[in-house]
C-alpha cells in the first residue's frame, strides 16, 4: 500500500547516514556474534543477534523488509534510494526503530555528558 516516499522517506535516510556518520549506526546486517542470521534487534547493544546468540534485555524482531530497505538506504547513492517506494508500515517499523535507538544511544550519551559537566 500507499508509498511512503518523498517528505517521510528524506528524514529517515538523513537519520540513517548521520548516525553511520557519527559511528552511532545500529549494525543490521546479520548476527554481531556469529555471523548467522540474525533473529532480534537488542536496543543496548545496538546490533542483531541469532537465536544461538541471544540474551536478556530489550529486543525487537525487526521484518526482513526493514533489514533490506535500512541496508539499501544506507549503502546505495541518494538519487537510488528515492525511487524506493516503501509501505506506510514499513516506512513506520524504520522510524520507529530508528527512534528506539536513537533513545538508547544518543540520548543516554547527551544525558551522561551532561551528569559528568556538572560532576566535574
Amino acid at each position: 500500500g500507499g508509498g511512503g516516499g518523498g517528505g517521510g522517506l528524506l528524514p529517515v535516510i538523513f537519520r540513517i547516514r548521520l548516525l553511520a556518520l557519527s559511528g552511532y549506526a545500529p549494525a543490521l546486517k546479520g548476527c554481531v556474534k556469529c555471523g548467522g542470521e540474525a533473529a532480534r534487534f537488542y536496543l543496548a547493544d545496538g546490533a542483531l543477534l541469532c537465536n544461538n546468540c541471544k540474551k536478556e534485555g530489550r529486543s525487537i524482531e525487526p521484518s526482513p523488509a526493514l533489514l533490506k530497505v535500512y541496508n539499501d538506504f544506507s549503502t546505495w547513492p541518494l538519487h537510488k534510494v528515492m525511487r524506493i517506494k516503501p509501505s506506510g508500515g514499513l516506512l513506520m517499523e524504520l522510524k520507529g526503530l530508528m527512534e528506539l535507538h536513537i533513545k538508547e544511544h544518543i540520548a543516554l550519551r547527551i544525558r551522561s555528558r551532561e551528569g559528568f559537566g556538572r560532576a566535574g
